[in-house]
C-alpha cells in the first residue's frame, strides 16, 4: 500500500485511517467524528466494541471539549478479572492515563495497583469515566511525562505533543481548502 492511499480522506469527509493507531485495514468499522475528519476504530476512542458506542451524534474528545459538551463515554461497567491491565485517567486532566493491574473486585468496584508504583493504590467505580475501555495495545498508546500514556488518538494528544501528519494528507486537506473556498466564492 503506498503512503499517498494509506492517508487518503473520502469524498465523505471522514479520514479513512484510524486516527488512534493509524491502521486502515480493509472492512475495518470506524466511527466518524460529526464534527471533523477524524475516525477511529471502537477501541481506539476508548470503547470496547462497536456496540459501547452511544447512539446519536459523536463528537471526537476534542470537538466534545471545543462544544463545551461532554465526550460520549461507554455506559457499561468495565468488567476486569483479578491480574488483568486497566488504564486509568489522571484526575487532574482526564486525558493521560496511567496503567495498573486489578488487584480485587467487587460488584461495583474495582482495586487497582499503579504497575510503577505498586505502592499507590485505588478503588474505582467500575463505572467511573476515568477507565479506559479500549484497547491496551502498545501500538495504541505513547508514552507521557513520568508513568502516564496517552492514547495515540490525535484528539487526546497534550498541548504540544504532535505525531507527524503525512505530507499527501497535508496535502489532500490543502487542495480541500481551496476548492472550498473557490465554491463559496
Amino acid at each position: 500500500m503506498t503512503e499517498e492511499a494509506a492517508y487518503s480522506v473520502p469524498e465523505d469527509g471522514n479520514e479513512d485511517v484510524c486516527g488512534g493507531c493509524g491502521s486502515c485495514n480493509d472492512g475495518d468499522n470506524l466511527i466518524c467524528c460529526d464534527s471533523c475528519p477524524a475516525a477511529f476504530h471502537a477501541e481506539c476512542a476508548g470503547y470496547a466494541n462497536i456496540g459501547e458506542v452511544p447512539n446519536g451524534d459523536w463528537l471526537c474528545w476534542a470537538c466534545a471539549k471545543k462544544a463545551k459538551r461532554a465526550f460520549l463515554h461507554p455506559k457499561t461497567a468495565l468488567q476486569p478479572q483479578v491480574g488483568d491491565d486497566v488504564m486509568v485517567a489522571s484526575e487532574q486532566s482526564g486525558t493521560a492515563f496511567r496503567r495498573a493491574r486489578v488487584v480485587s473486585t467487587t460488584d461495583v468496584n474495582l482495586y487497582v495497583a499503579f504497575l510503577l508504583s505498586q505502592q499507590d493504590k485505588v478503588w474505582i467505580n467500575k463505572k467511573s469515566k476515568r477507565l479506559w475501555h479500549g484497547t491496551l495495545d502498545a501500538q495504541a498508546w505513547s508514552a507521557g511525562q513520568g508513568s502516564e500514556s496517552f492514547p495515540n488518538s490525535r484528539t487526546l494528544r497534550p498541548a504540544g505533543w504532535a505525531r507527524p501528519v503525512p505530507a499527501p494528507l497535508i496535502r489532500r486537506r490543502a487542495a480541500r481548502q481551496a476548492a472550498a473556498a473557490v465554491v463559496g466564492r
